[in-house]
């Protein structure tokens, strides 16, 4: 399917707080959708980081002046002040772009400082507007320390532009659930797309490797990590086994060294292409993935759905899910068996389902079957594409 309603001439101005080349979350999404010359009807424009001249990231990509990166620097860049003080100058600078550009209309992905600046763009109403959601904005900025006081600023420019946007995609069905009864909108649900069959996986020699397991990118806070180490420390000694902790990117990999390397290796490999992280993967016995357990967290794990999923479901490798019982990857853990549940922020309890799997996988087990299964029900390219190119064609 082609994004027809565009062209080079007449674009699509796509708006994100983050720059194209951003090496995780929602950017991954985009550019895994879109592709080649699709690439030359949509412009990119960020309220972040620097143009990029990399053409593998994007031919057209612009970061604003009026914001809190061009006025002070990329360095010192606020989100605070982005959402706030700049974010009627950052919206008039897009709309200028727009008409400079002859942009047919707008898409803007509502994290970070888009979400205030899609307001005043809403209230301008001037272009068709398509909204993207890969985390609820007011939650995902509970988690921070220094800009959560933002949030009821958040919520209320998050309805608003909800109400005043022509369409939406989320991430999963309980986010469009949760938007339709919150807000009264529809939804259509849009994840990344892969277009190449999971491979099968490698033998995993548990006498050589032990008990190894994966950790890819950022696991949202540290308070996990340590009584992740802890089972792994437990349950490598009741194995009689060397434990490993693997972690892929930067994320606390240090901090954990400093608290456990005495008792664990802890090994950080700094940040890897995502053909490179998948084969540190592949190599791991188990690979971990988290939602934090807190009140407060709720809606975040309820409504989000992991991108980092996607690089795992290409490792071939079983997954345990660190997870409350509510979280929003609970349906995959009951129809595959490949995917392991922990869900107590109990270390001891940690440490038996790490030896379960430990008993019930075997060194030449397949899991790419599985992983298969979760490619083709979330992850199919045409598909997503498709649904994607729908919605933003119909900005007319």
């Amino acid at each position: 399917m082609e994004l027809s309603t565009f062209s080079p001439q007449n674009p699509l101005l796509l708006v994100t707080d983050y720059p194209a080349d951003t090496r995780g979350g929602g950017a991954v999404i985009l550019r895994s959708l879109l592709r080649d010359k699709e690439r030359e009807k949509v412009i990119w424009v960020s309220l972040s980081g620097s143009a990029t001249s990399d053409p593998t990231y994007w031919n057209g990509h612009y970061r604003l002046n009026q914001g809190s990166a061009g006025r002070i620097s990329p360095a010192r860049r606020s989100i605070f002040l982005d959402s706030t003080w700049f974010a009627r100058n950052l919206a008039s600078e897009i709309l200028e772009m727009a008409k400079a550009r002859q942009a047919l209309g707008l898409w803007v992905v509502m994290h970070g400082a888009a979400v205030g600046v899609a307001a005043h763009l809403a209230r301008d109403g001037q272009l068709p507007m398509h909204l993207t959601v890969h985390d609820d904005p007011t939650a995902y900025i509970m988690l921070s320390r220094r800009n959560f006081m933002l949030a009821p600023l958040v919520e209320r420019d998050f309805a608003f532009s909800l109400k005043h946007s022509r369409s939406l995609d989320v991430v999963c069905e309980a986010m469009a659930r949760r938007y339709q009864s919150r807000y009264g909108v529809e939804c259509v649900i849009v994840h990344r797309g892969i277009d190449q069959a999971v491979e099968p996986g490698i033998s995993y020699d548990k006498s050589r490797l032990g008990l190894s397991i994966g950790i890819l990118g950022n696991t949202y806070s540290y308070q996990q990590l340590p009584i992740l180490c802890q089972a792994m420390i437990e349950a490598s000694s009741r194995l009689g086994v060397k434990g490993r902790v693997v972690i892929v990117g930067k994320s606390f990999g240090e901090r954990l060294q400093r608290q456990f390397s005495r008792d664990i290796d802890i090994e950080v490999t700094g940040h890897l292409n995502e053909t490179e992280a998948i084969e540190q993967l592949r190599e791991c016995f188990l690979l971990y993935l988290n939602y934090p357990f807190s009140r407060q967290t709720r809606v975040l794990r309820q409504t989000s759905f992991p991108t980092k999923l996607s690089t795992y479901v290409m490792a071939s490798r079983p997954i345990v899910m660190h997870v409350p019982d509510d979280s929003s990857v609970i349906p995959l853990a009951k129809k595959l068996k490949y995917i392991t549940t922990w869900n107590s922020l109990d270390a001891t309890d940690g440490a038996n389902i790490l030896m379960k799997c430990w008993t019930d996988f075997h060194n030449d087990d397949d899991f790419h079957p599985q992983a298969e299964q979760i490619r083709k029900q979330y992850y199919d390219y045409n598909r997503n594409q498709e649904t994607l190119f729908r919605v933003l064609n119909a900005l007319k």
